[in-house]
């Protein structure tokens, strides 16, 4: 019945500081997607950076961001997929999980109360533009790109989602969040990106900065 009261189990997750709720199919997914804006957000909901809806009979996972856009993929979101796959459903330590056009090997290296630490098959990074899609022939090895705020190098990176990933650009919160939602929504990416601020550190470690297509920033990225 319309404007009746239903109760929502959703339970929340984090790896590496990327927060999801987590919705058990069946439920009434249409209804929690059209609530993502409030659910999502950290001042008047429970605050995450978006949903992810497990359907344990076929081990598939759907990604929401808080603007109710589907994603293809998120890593941090998988991991958490897998996660609640053993807690909350008994899986064991080596399964798929389904995404938009590919299944997902999990292996579970170990668990323990409520952390469970798992390794992820996410297929081949791929450097042709039209797999992101972007405006672009070819593998380009660098990109500019113009924005009103700045012209920005980038190199351009699918794992199933797309990645704008940015050099020679300071690798702060306020870099990110001023050249996020414009290289995000720049016209050269007609379904938009996920943006990376990237510095190398030394052989082994890097820096980022994170801004999510449609969750805005984002403490990490799985892809």
């Amino acid at each position: 019945m319309i404007g009746a009261l239903m109760r929502i189990d959703l339970i929340k997750y984090q790896a590496l500081g990327n927060d999801y709720l987590v919705l058990d199919l069946p439920a009434p997914l249409d209804r929690v997607v059209s609530m993502l804006p409030f659910l999502c957000d950290r001042h008047r909901g429970l605050g995450a950076d978006g949903l992810l809806a497990f359907d344990r009979a076929s081990m598939a996972v759907r990604i929401f961001n808080p603007d109710r856009s589907e994603a293809q993929k998120s890593g941090n979101g998988l991991r958490i997929a897998a996660a609640h796959a053993v807690l909350e459903h008994g899986a064991g330590d080596r399964f798929d999980l389904h995404t938009v056009g590919r299944a997902n090997p999990v292996r579970v290296l170990e668990g323990e109360g409520a952390e469970v630490t798992s390794e992820l098959d996410i297929g081949r990074a791929s450097f042709r533009a039209a797999d992101l899609p972007a405006k672009f022939e070819g593998e380009p090895d660098r990109v500019q790109l113009d924005t009103r705020v700045r012209t920005v190098e980038a190199m351009l990176v699918s794992v199933g989602n797309p990645h704008c990933v940015v050099f020679n650009e300071p690798v702060t919160f306020a870099r990110c969040i001023e050249l996020g939602p414009h290289l995000e929504t720049h016209p050269a990416f007609p379904e938009r990106t996920n943006v990376q601020l990237f510095e190398v550190v030394d052989r082994n470690h890097v820096r980022i900065e994170v801004w999510e297509r449609g969750a805005g920033y984002t403490l990490a990225s799985g892809t």
